[in-house]
């Protein structure tokens, strides 16, 4: 999260020579940061949680850019007990990290009817102790009383994260960041080849 949100940290946490789409860089002080554009707001899509994720030898990381249809995809590797960014590539098109659930986030943030056939209700929204980390509570929202979810225009850019192919697994977690601190998971799940939503976390 601190890369991402910080840039000025980024030299001292790359492993060089670095790989990236504008050639390899030799030395840390030729490098170009990589920019988030809502550090206050950070959304990260993944299947496993992230402390899983961080557990990995070699995670990758994909920015993508809901408008543009673009990916940066950075790849990690840890170094003694420091992570270091290994490598830098872009994608577009088809080729990018978990193209068709993203394709689906998309149609269901601006089709109400596909939103609403592809949520499952009573929808389950449960609340969260950031301390504890147990549940306090569970509300349970009808179609009469739901609110449409925009996705693509509330977040820009999303953070891919995982450490295997996406397209494999059959959920997926949308986490929200506020300002470096777990605010909202909504939690999707792949039946019968089709997404839907089925639970909203927030965490307090």
């Amino acid at each position: 999260m601190d890369f991402l949100t910080v840039p000025g940290k980024q030299m001292t946490k790359i492993a060089v020579p670095l790989k990236t789409p504008e050639g390899v860089v030799q030395h840390a002080s030729k490098y170009s940061p990589i920019t988030y554009k809502d550090k206050r707001n950070v959304a990260i899509l993944c299947s496993d949680s992230l402390q899983k994720i961080s557990g990995s030898s070699y995670p990758s990381v994909a920015i993508h850019n809901l408008k543009s249809k673009k990916s940066q995809v950075c790849l990690f590797e840890r170094k003694g007990k420091e992570w270091k960014l290994a490598e830098v590539s872009n994608l577009s098109g088809a080729e990018v990290s978990d193209a068709e659930f993203v394709s689906f986030l998309c149609d269901y943030s601006k089709d109400a009817d596909l939103q609403m056939k592809r949520t499952i209700f009573p929808f389950p929204i449960r609340n969260y102790s950031k301390k504890s980390k147990e549940m306090q509570e569970t509300t349970l929202l009808m179609p009469r009383e739901w609110n449409m979810l925009d996705f693509c225009n509330s977040y820009g850019e999303i953070c891919l994260f995982d450490t295997k192919d996406l397209s494999v697994a059959n959920n997926r977690r949308f986490a929200i960041y506020r300002d470096g601190s777990l605010a909202e998971i909504y939690n999707f799940i792949r039946i019968n080849k089709k997404w839907y939503l089925i639970e909203k976390e927030i965490w307090k």
